[in-house]
C-alpha cells in the first residue's frame, strides 16, 4: 500500500470514528475527546475504556513507585524512623488519591507547591 493509500485510510477511519462517536455520545463530548487525545498524542486505535484502565495501571504504579523513593530519601536524607514515615505514607496515598480520583488535577498541586516553596515548578516537576 502506497503512502497515499495509508493516509487516506486512515482519514476515512478518522472520520468514521468521529461520525460514531458524535453519534452515540455528541458533538461537545467528542470535542472533548478530540482535544483530549490531541494534547496527549492518543491513537484512535484505543478505546476511551481501554485508555481508562490502562492510565489508572500507570498512576497507581507511578505512585507506588514515588512513594517508596520518597520514603527513601525521608529516612537517608532527614532520618525519619517506621512512626514518621508510615504518617508520611499514610498522607502521601491521600494526595495520591485525590488525584486518582481526579478530586484534583496535577496544576492544582503544582500550584500549591509553587506556593508553599516560592518556587515555579513546570508540568513535568522539573523546576524552571
Amino acid at each position: 500500500m502506497s503512502k497515499v493509500d495509508e493516509m487516506n485510510t486512515a482519514r476515512l477511519q478518522g472520520m468514521d470514528y468521529a461520525f460514531r462517536q458524535i453519534k452515540k455520545e455528541g458533538l461537545d463530548a467528542f470535542e472533548k475527546e478530540l482535544r483530549w487525545r490531541m494534547n496527549h498524542g492518543i491513537s484512535l486505535r484505543l478505546t476511551q475504556k481501554e485508555l481508562d484502565k490502562s492510565s489508572m495501571e500507570f498512576k497507581q504504579q507511578f505512585v507506588a513507585m514515588t512513594v517508596c523513593v520518597a520514603i527513601l530519601v525521608l529516612h537517608d536524607e532527614f532520618g525519619f524512623g517506621k512512626k514518621r514515615l508510615k504518617q508520611f505514607e499514610n498522607r502521601y496515598n491521600v494526595k495520591s488519591e485525590s488525584l486518582l480520583s481526579d478530586y484534583v488535577n496535577w496544576d492544582d498541586y503544582v500550584g500549591l507547591v509553587s506556593e508553599i516553596t516560592g518556587e515555579e515548578f513546570g508540568i513535568r516537576w522539573v523546576r524552571k
